[in-house]
């Protein structure tokens, strides 16, 4: 029998619902930020928020992960939605699964924030992605900042673990870093722009 050859109305039919699916299922991808937060402040935020939460093992309500969603670099957030950042918080989440009730302390407060961070980014819409690049986020920022210095000694914020001296030690590293995270959170708001 002589194959059938669909018309070509019926290929554009078939292209555009191609095209509808494809974009239905596609992820959100973040566009290139705004002049808000440096680049090289983005960074600093981040790694302090990441220490601070190596140091305490702990993350109260998540305030330190918004932070690090908050300023994340474009380079990161695209590292998150690339094929890698997609295998490595599967992989993350994967070891909490299977090996969460062997898992305990500093090593799973980092393991929580970075995969929820990327599950963050990776499901994050378009509307987040405008938002962050907002005046309205770093206030936001800044805010935390605050609520994190306020609280600091009424949270305990010495570890969960180690002698006296150590968690004193602790206690001070944290404070003097949150302190910092202050300070390169001041530029979104327009403040001490020219320092950084």
């Amino acid at each position: 029998p002589t194959p059938r050859v669909a018309s070509p109305a019926a290929r554009a039919r078939g292209a555009v619902r191609a095209d509808a699916a494809s974009a239905l299922f596609q992820v959100a991808v973040p566009p290139p930020p705004m002049v808000i937060v440096p680049p090289t402040v983005a960074f600093m935020t981040c790694i302090l928020a990441v220490l601070v939460v190596a140091l305490l093992g702990r993350d109260e309500h998540g305030m330190l992960l918004a932070q690090i969603a908050l300023n994340a670099p474009y380079a990161v957030t695209t590292w998150w939605l690339g094929e890698t950042g997609h295998f490595v918080c599967f992989g993350i989440l994967a070891m909490r699964t299977f090996f969460g009730a062997h898992l305990s302390g500093r090593f799973d407060a980092l393991l929580n924030c970075f995969a929820t961070l990327g599950l963050l980014i990776i499901t994050a819409p378009n509307q987040a992605w405008v938002w962050r690049d907002t005046v309205y986020a770093a206030w936001l920022n800044v805010a935390i900042c605050v609520y994190r210095l306020a609280t600091h000694a009424s949270s305990g914020d010495g570890g969960e673990t180690g002698s006296r001296s150590s968690k004193a030690f602790i206690f001070f590293i944290a404070f003097v870093a949150k302190i910092g995270l202050l300070v390169l959170a001041l530029p979104g708001i327009g403040l001490f722009n020219g320092f950084f």
